[in-house]
């Protein structure tokens, strides 16, 4: 049984990325990884150290290659977003919290934007940057991004689920493996 760790407005979805595919993912809001058997995990890093990485302090991404399963949590539920390029090839995108995303395929281009409002950020209500997401490809992103805690200092995404299992133990040495996996 999984379950969001006491926040009551976590929810936990599994995403299942076929073989062949993969799905850039920020580890925040990861709580595990699921393998068939026989089935072994390949995780890449990438590295951004560009002017935007430096504003924004997103230097490292994750890209889960499947097949895998992957549970993810997201305030108040997750939901999945097909984004296609306009006719023609004609450059269409998607705004959206940066709080809010959770992963991407990689065939999309992801570039932080400014919020529209100022003040949001200064009350400590958004964050100063949103992500536009450009191209075709799939979007996850989390319902409702979660309030700051009562004690003050935000907390983003599914942190509130605590440290991955994957994070605490040397890279790769915890896996889940399951062959019927159901109940989410």
């Amino acid at each position: 049984t999984l379950s969001g760790g006491g926040e009551r407005q976590t929810e936990l979805a599994l995403v299942t990325v076929p073989a062949g595919a993969s799905l850039i993912l920020r580890p925040s809001f990861l709580a595990a990884v699921i393998e068939g058997p026989g089935e072994r995990l390949s995780v890449r890093r990438h590295w951004h150290w560009g002017r935007l990485a430096w504003v924004t302090g997103t230097f490292r991404y994750f890209e889960f290659t499947g097949p895998c399963q992957l549970v993810v949590g997201g305030g108040r539920g997750v939901r999945a977003e097909r984004i296609v390029a306009g006719p023609e090839g004609e450059a269409s995108g998607r705004r959206i919290n940066r709080g809010a995303t959770i992963a991407f395929s990689p065939e999309l281009r992801c570039r932080p934007v400014r919020a529209e409002t100022f003040w949001a950020y200064y009350r400590g209500m958004n964050p100063l940057f949103d992500d536009l997401f450009t191209g075709t490809g799939v979007l996850v992103a989390q319902e409702a991004v979660p309030e700051a805690p009562a004690g003050g200092g935000r907390r983003r995404g599914a942190a509130t689920l605590g440290r991955p299992y994957w994070l605490r133990a040397r890279w790769g040495r915890i896996r889940g493996r399951h062959k019927n996996f159901s109940g989410l």
